[in-house]
Formats: structure tokens, C-alpha cells, sequence
């Protein structure tokens, strides 16, 4: 349910503007396409789905690739996985989880 100072608002979600102007002072990380978690990312397909698909969006949106990465859950990176790989074939360098921020590439 929504807490009491969400209530009345024009929107709950950012827009795809409001990510634009927001990536102008901060840095913006990319997730998944569906809130899945990583250890579902099993083909090439959901890898296109969600991973590269939001981070292309994100780079036409902002006009920087994200160097960041969110997962669902705590699973800690793992790049022996066709999730990991990918993210890590993309250029991502921090992967984040609801436990970790973690460096996984230089």
C-alpha cells in the first residue's frame, strides 16, 4: 500500500525524462527489464531482455552507458554464469545486490 506522503502524487515512477535530467548530477545504474533475478538468466534471449535491452535504453536516454548493475535478491556476482558474463561483455564494473556492492571489473 502507499504510505501517506505518496498519496496524491501526479506518479509513483520516474519517466524516462525525469531520468535524463536526474543523470545530469548523478550516476545511473541499469536493472533488470522485469525485477528478475540472476540465476533465471538462462539464454541469450533473457539476457537481451534484461540486461542489455535496459542498459541500451538507459545509455539513448542519458548518453552514458551505466557502469552499474542491480540484481534481485542477495546473490553475489558470479561470472561464471550467462548473467555474470554478460554483464561483464557490456562493460559493467559494480555489481549490486540487496547485500553487496561489489567491484567485479577494473
Amino acid at each position: 500500500d502507499l504510505v501517506a506522503e505518496e498519496r496524491g502524487q501526479p506518479s509513483l515512477a520516474m519517466s524516462w525524462d525525469d531520468l535524463e535530467r536526474i543523470s545530469r548530477r548523478h550516476v545511473i545504474a541499469g536493472h533488470t527489464a522485469n525485477h528478475e533475478q540472476a540465476v533465471n538468466i538462462r539464454t541469450a534471449e533473457d539476457v537481451e531482455r534484461e540486461i542489455l535491452e535496459p542498459l541500451r535504453h538507459i545509455e539513448a536516454v542519458t548518453g552514458q552507458a551505466p557502469t552499474a548493475f542491480a540484481w534481485l535478491y542477495g546473490r553475489p556476482f558470479d561470472p561464471d554464469t550467462l548473467a555474470g558474463q554478460a554483464l561483464l561483455d557490456a562493460g559493467i564494473r559494480y555489481a549490486v545486490s540487496n547485500t553487496a556492492y561489489q567491484r567485479i571489473a577494473d
